[in-house]
């Protein structure tokens, strides 16, 4: 459907088949698959604990290749797609008024780049008015809830007034399979009211397609790319890091509560069992003893002064 208020825009309905959309929902990544978004998608959003309240995954085979196997096959066909000329060239058609008139009767001719990206929003996100940058020649947005109980938190046109005020005209409602697109221009104001508790995330594809005309907007664009691809690279290592640091403070946790015995053979720590010692689990403390050191800390302990060669008496590590 075509609509010419506030500006020119095209809204969908059932945008994808049935049964892969429901794919799409079930192979939604978790939230560490995510990364923090940058640019206008700051603005606004704000919370206590300074979490990021818009993340993306870029759906380029070299992002989504960290995820896992049955949903990576899902988000690298709906990619594929995405960035089909086909669609392309199909929403070039539909948009042709719009882009006419910020291209010129040759707009058909200026080349565009498709970046999809799945976004997830929390509460906290909003975003306030604004145009788009000039970069992109189409936006398109398509919404993934999976019921029709959040309406309201849908993308807001506004109209411009001869006073300058930029009133709400038109609101897309957030429903299952459904979204918009508009060409982009100096009028084509938009907003998103602030993301409320009671919404679990604000889950959505965001398609745009940037000008490639000329060579500098040609690298601008693979640059950007690139330099996505490195940041994710980065976030993902790190993220691999920590969880081997957790593992392994994971396991020194464990060993040290089983190091932590005291003289009578029981743990100082989770378990209050008696631990059963032989001969062989006892180090002699002649060492200890000769050269008037301590035993060292989370060393074997001492069961009783017979096992001590170096002793006549108890040993004061048992």
């Amino acid at each position: 459907m075509r609509d010419d208020a506030p500006f020119l825009h095209l809204r969908f309905d059932r945008v994808f088949p049935d049964d892969f959309y429901a794919e799409m929902l079930l192979a939604m990544p978790v939230t560490d698959d995510y990364r923090a978004m940058s640019g206008k998608s700051k603005m606004g959003s704000s919370r206590a604990d300074g979490k990021p309240t818009r993340t993306k995954i870029d759906l380029f085979p070299e992002y989504i290749r960290h995820l896992p196997p049955m949903k990576r096959e899902i988000w690298d066909a709906a990619g594929r797609a995405l960035r089909s000329k086909e669609l392309e060239k199909a929403f070039m058609q539909r948009l042709a008024p719009g882009l006419k008139r910020r291209f010129g009767v040759d707009f058909a001719n200026v080349k565009m780049y498709p970046v999809p990206i799945l976004t997830r929003d929390i509460p906290g996100y909003r975003i306030f008015k604004h145009t788009d940058s000039l970069w992109k020649g189409i936006t398109v947005q398509f919404y993934l809830p999976p019921d029709n109980s959040t309406p309201h938190i849908g993308t807001i046109f506004h109209e411009v007034l001869p006073n300058g005020r930029k009133p709400k005209k038109a609101q897309m409602p957030f429903s299952p399979n459904s979204g918009y697109a508009f060409a982009v221009a100096d009028n084509t104001w938009h907003s998103a009211d602030p993301v409320g508790p009671e919404v679990k995330t604000r889950d959505s594809i965001l398609l745009t397609y940037f000008v490639d005309a000329g060579p500098w907007r040609f690298v601008r664009n693979r640059g950007r790319r690139a330099a996505n691809f490195a940041l994710n690279e980065l976030r993902n290592l790190k993220h691999q890091l920590m969880q081997h640091r957790g593992r392994m403070s994971s396991h020194g946790a464990i060993s040290r509560s089983f190091a932590a015995v005291n003289t009578r053979g029981t743990l100082h720590r989770t378990s209050r069992k008696r631990l059963q010692f032989n001969a062989a689990m006892v180090a002699p403390c002649s060492q200890a003893h000769t050269q008037g050191l301590r035993r060292r800390r989370n060393s074997l302990p001492i069961l009783s002064g017979q096992f001590c060669p170096a002793c006549q008496r108890p040993c004061d590590d048992n």
